[in-house]
């Protein structure tokens, strides 16, 4: 345990905690905000949060596998202060454009998930990897979970001096946590890569060449094809890909619906996305380690198929409060829709992360989040679309992911009558 919890890890947990309460305090204020009786618009503001995340990990993660993971996590956190500072304006002013300006450059700025993912990654042992992994997924939750929470209920408490102000103000004090996860990040988080003396050490000549011409500027973007020669990793990403489209699209509109369907407050809006993050923290924390301890008879295929019909009975369990109006299945739906996904996700990335060697591991972590966001994206351009001309398609939306990708592996099985190597 004590190895588990070393100083070094305690502090990278204590920053992805601030940061992610900060970043996760814009969730519940989103359906308040002056652009949000708009669905299109609210879409576009949700699609432009994760266009910037999707050019982040991209460039950010690339970046961390030469000039380090800690100069990353530093621009990550700094910038996400710098950048909440600017949509405090935008929010004051009234100002979309500003806002969207903001909001993009804030996750443009902002890979402090993917680099802590990248820090784990380096260390050896995929079981170590594993437990240390899903504690740092319960570290983002549990960041996810207080940020909501205090964002909702800091609103309902100073709305009664200025609306104007209440809403500026929540965003201020979101900068103020990127500013303290930067101090955490200059004076207390090591470096977990020695970069260039690290790609001498384990990398062969065509990688050096390949690494030197990423110095150069001139195969910068080629890293992520030699990531994805594997045909494994294709059809885990294609994975990735099926849950985050029910998952992202929960998450970005379930809130707006509370607001439209239940006449949700803005702490109760808050409550709601804070509990979805509590769901987080058991899956991640709890559960998942759990299964793994005392279930070793049970496959990650086996873990992966159950977390699935989890996510699939939340969206269904979705779909039924909406269509009944009953406001204790909206709330149950965070359960079975958070555990789920959290458990997949940390499956699918630990399976990623062993199937590459550790001075690729930026990479990988960077192609998740690639996969992650662009899905993401296209949720919300199409969900403010969807809930413009019906209010209850993004429900609808959400339910074809997970379902695509059990009829997928049905399918497998079908064709093949036992479980493929690459499953």
């Amino acid at each position: 345990m004590n190895m588990i919890f070393s100083k070094s890890f305690v502090f990278l947990l204590l920053t992805i905690l601030l940061a992610e309460m900060g970043s996760t305090m814009v969730t519940p204020l989103m359906p308040f905000l002056f652009f949000a009786s708009h669905p299109v618009d609210y879409g576009y503001a949700v699609a432009a949060i994760r266009a910037g995340a999707f050019l982040a990990s991209i460039l950010l993660s690339m970046a961390m596998d030469y000039w380090g993971r800690r100069w990353v996590l530093f621009v990550s956190c700094f910038g996400l202060a710098c950048s909440m500072g600017v949509v405090a304006l935008a929010v004051d002013k009234a100002s979309f454009g500003l806002f969207i300006f903001g909001i993009f450059f804030s996750n443009l700025l902002y890979a402090g998930k993917q680099t802590t993912q990248a820090m784990i990654g380096d260390e050896p042992g995929s079981e170590f990897k594993l437990i240390r992994m899903s504690l740092l997924q319960c570290g983002i939750a549990m960041g996810a979970c207080l940020g909501p929470i205090f964002s909702g209920n800091l609103l309902s408490i100073t709305q009664y001096f200025d609306w104007g102000f209440a809403l500026s103000f929540s965003f201020w004090v979101a900068a103020f946590f990127g500013i303290l996860a930067s101090l955490v990040v200059v004076f207390c988080v090591r470096e977990s890569m020695n970069t260039k003396k690290y790609f001498k050490k384990n990398m062969d000549a065509a990688d050096i060449a390949d690494v030197t011409g990423l110095l150069n500027g001139i195969s910068f973007l080629r890293g992520p094809k030699a990531v994805l020669k594997r045909p494994e990793i294709k059809i885990l990403l294609l994975q990735l890909f099926l849950t985050q489209i029910s998952w992202g699209t929960y998450y970005e509109f379930s809130p707006l619906i509370g607001k439209l369907e239940f006449g949700f407050t803005a702490s109760q809006t808050g409550f709601f996305v804070g509990s979805i993050a509590f769901w987080l923290i058991l899956g991640s924390g709890v559960l998942l380690p759990l299964l793994r301890r005392r279930c070793s008879w049970c496959s990650i295929f086996q873990l992966k198929v159950f977390s699935v019909i989890l996510m699939w009975l939340g969206v269904l369990m979705l779909l039924l409060a909406a269509y009944l109006v009953r406001p204790y299945l909206f709330w149950g739906s965070a359960a079975l829709m958070a555990i789920g996904d959290v458990m997949i996700y940390a499956l699918l990335v630990n399976e990623l992360s062993d199937l590459v060697p550790s001075f690729f591991q930026g990479r990988i972590t960077g192609l998740v989040y690639v996969v992650f966001t662009v899905t993401w994206t296209i949720t919300g351009i199409l969900g403010g679309h969807l809930t413009a001309y019906f209010q209850k398609g993004t429900l609808w939306m959400a339910l074809s992911g997970v379902s695509c990708l059990l009829l997928y592996w049905f399918l497998l099985r079908v064709m093949y009558g036992k479980k493929p190597k690459s499953y």
